[in-house]
């Protein structure tokens, strides 16, 4: 193994790094919000036809590296006849 050919290269790899840790980048956030009403019913009735709760359709979509917020949106009806 030559290691003067190891120690530059890791000298470039460390310069490059001290460069980049000099300049001012603007923060960044990398992702998405999704907000599409007919995705969202969508997943709805998903959640609704697997009998899913709404920390069972967190676990799912978050194992798929999606982050979300699901409520429990049960309703009742109380058949007066």
């Amino acid at each position: 193994m030559d290691t003067d050919l190891f120690y530059q290269d890791k000298e470039a790899v460390q310069a490059a790094a001290a460069e980049l840790a000099g300049m001012d980048f603007e923060d960044i956030q990398i992702g998405a919000e999704l907000n599409d009403q007919a995705f969202l019913d969508g997943l709805s009735e998903m959640v609704s036809a697997a009998g899913m709760s709404a920390d069972q359709a967190m676990a799912y979509l978050s194992d798929m590296g999606i982050d979300a917020e699901v409520i429990d949106n049960t309703t009742t009806s109380t058949d007066k006849r």
